[in-house]
């Protein structure tokens, strides 16, 4: 009698390997779809930080809030640039006698922020120059991870606008 209480008790190997393979699946699913999240925070918030960069460049030059290396070289502020590589954005000041003689100013280390692996974007610059002299004109910039893609607008005039997604190619 206590045999047969063992034997019906049990699971059968058959029922473990199914078990087993439906955890297998659920937890394969969720670690995609947790990949794809992370890649999804990861773009959007280095978008974020970028855009963080127009607006203090824009920010600075309506101020005119002039640098120490600018006045050590007996330079003017001419303006500020954001100078997007495809895997940094470094902010630098503007310096020199007019618009056609400017000298970039990093201002200090940490101006630059490097984009985390796998996030790209276009590289350029874009210049905000002080008072009513406006910018270099407009643009749109994007950044990319592996599965998605984020992106901000800045007009000839200067305004900034927000991080949206956008579909992926």
């Amino acid at each position: 009698m206590l045999l047969n209480t063992f034997k019906t008790t049990g699971f059968t190997l058959i029922e473990m390997l199914v078990a087993i393979t439906i955890l297998l699946l659920v937890t394969g699913g969720s670690m995609a779809a947790f990949s794809t999240f992370n890649d999804r925070r990861q773009v959007e918030e280095t978008a974020k930080q970028a855009q963080q960069y127009f607006t203090l460049a824009q920010q600075k030059a309506s101020v005119k809030e002039t640098p120490q290396d600018c006045i050590t070289d007996n330079r003017s502020l001419q303006g500020y640039r954001v100078a997007l590589a495809s895997n940094s954005v470094t902010l630098q000041a503007l310096c020199g006698s007019n618009l056609t003689d400017l000298n970039p100013y990093n201002l200090d280390t940490f101006r630059q922020f490097v984009f985390p692996n796998g996030v790209t974007t276009t590289a350029g610059d874009y210049d905000f120059y002080t008072l009513e002299r406006g910018t270099s004109g407009s643009g749109t910039y994007t950044f990319s991870g592996s599965s998605t893609m984020y992106q901000f607008t800045v007009t000839a005039g200067g305004t900034v606008s927000n991080v949206q997604p956008t579909p992926a190619p």
